[in-house]
């Protein structure tokens, strides 16, 4: 089975993943929380900026969530790791969503792209950028070859999942 989520895991999330939380301009901050006991990564959190999240997504209807308690500290934008399960579940403010539960495979920068990508499609910005293998386009993946060439590679676009977005059935 693949690595622990573990720091180096969640560094190599972030780094996927960061360049998605800052297209959307909402003032992004990251925080990485811990099992002090096993340093095992227990959730990953990023939280924007209210007001700026409001005037950039007004129809997430983040403002009216709240009523009279507006604004709030920050917009959350959660990331719940079950390592046992090897799965993380996507929660965010506003928007009305379900919670998403996205597979992990345990290799940090792959992980990194499937939660990019799906946050990408709720905050209707670029998906994370990758090779045309679907593998991470950092400094370390393009030293790297792209091991499906031989068989062919898909496509990953984000699927849009806020308001007004459209699926086809």
């Amino acid at each position: 089975m693949a690595g622990a989520l573990d720091q180096g895991w969640a560094e190599a999330v972030c780094l996927v993943c960061d360049p998605v939380f800052e297209s959307a301009d909402v003032g992004f901050v990251r925080q990485v929380q811990s099992n002090p006991g096993s340093r095992q990564v227990t959730d990953l959190l990023w939280e924007a900026d209210p007001r700026r999240f409001a005037r950039r997504y007004p129809d997430s209807r983040t403002v009216d969530s709240y009523g009279t308690d507006w604004p709030p500290p920050c917009i959350d934008y959660w990331v719940y790791l079950d390592g046992d399960a090897r799965q993380a579940r996507l929660s965010v403010e506003g928007w009305s969503l379900d919670d998403e539960i996205i597979d992990l495979s345990g290799n940090g920068e792959l992980d990194g792209v499937r939660i990019g990508n799906s946050v990408a499609g709720i905050l209707r910005v670029p998906a994370p950028a990758v090779d045309p293998c679907g593998n991470p386009s950092s400094a370390k993946s393009q030293q790297q070859p792209c091991h499906r060439r031989a068989t062919g590679c898909n496509d990953r676009q984000p699927t849009p999942r806020g308001p007004g977005t459209q699926t086809s059935g």
